[in-house]
C-alpha cells in the first residue's frame, strides 16, 4: 500500500505569481481607466505622473484611495456614476431643467468587472504581453 498523494494546491508558487501579476495589471488598468474618465468630465488638481499601458497621465489621489478596499477584491464590479448638479439656477438654466426636477442628474453611468478564469493561469508570457498591451 503506498499513501494517497496529497491533493495539489490551488496555486502552486509559480501560479500564485502569475495570478499576482495579472491582478496588478487588471487594478491599474481599472484605476487608469477611472481617472482618464474623471480627468475628462471634472475639473482636477495635479496629480503624480502615471505611465501605465504607455499612456502618461496623472493619478488621481482620491481615486487611489477608494480603490484601495476594492483591491482586495477586484472581481467585484465597480460603477462610476457622473452626475450635474443643477441646485444653481444658472446651471439649471443652461441645460434646460424644469424646476420640479431633482437637483442630481445622472449623465453616465460606467460599470467596471473583471471576470477571473476559473482555473489559475497559465505561464504568461510577460516580455510579449508588455509589448503588447503596455508600450
Amino acid at each position: 500500500l503506498h499513501p494517497a498523494k496529497p491533493a495539489r494546491p490551488p496555486f502552486w508558487p509559480a501560479a500564485r505569481m502569475e495570478a499576482q501579476k495579472l491582478q496588478l495589471v487588471v487594478r491599474n488598468c481599472v484605476q487608469k481607466t477611472l481617472e482618464l474618465v474623471l480627468r475628462a468630465r471634472v475639473p482636477l488638481g495635479r496629480g503624480t505622473p502615471n505611465h501605465w499601458f504607455n499612456l502618461e497621465s496623472e493619478e488621481v489621489a482620491c481615486v487611489r484611495d477608494r480603490l484601495e478596499g476594492w483591491k482586495q477584491r477586484i472581481s467585484q464590479p465597480l460603477q462610476l456614476d457622473i452626475f450635474i448638479d443643477t441646485s444653481s439656477s444658472a446651471v439649471r438654466a443652461a441645460v434646460g431643467a424644469q424646476p420640479n426636477e431633482p437637483h442630481l442628474v445622472l449623465l453616465e453611468r460606467w460599470t467596471l468587472r473583471y471576470e477571473p478564469a476559473p482555473h489559475a493561469p497559465e505561464a504568461i508570457g510577460w516580455p510579449t504581453f508588455y509589448k503588447r498591451f503596455m508600450v
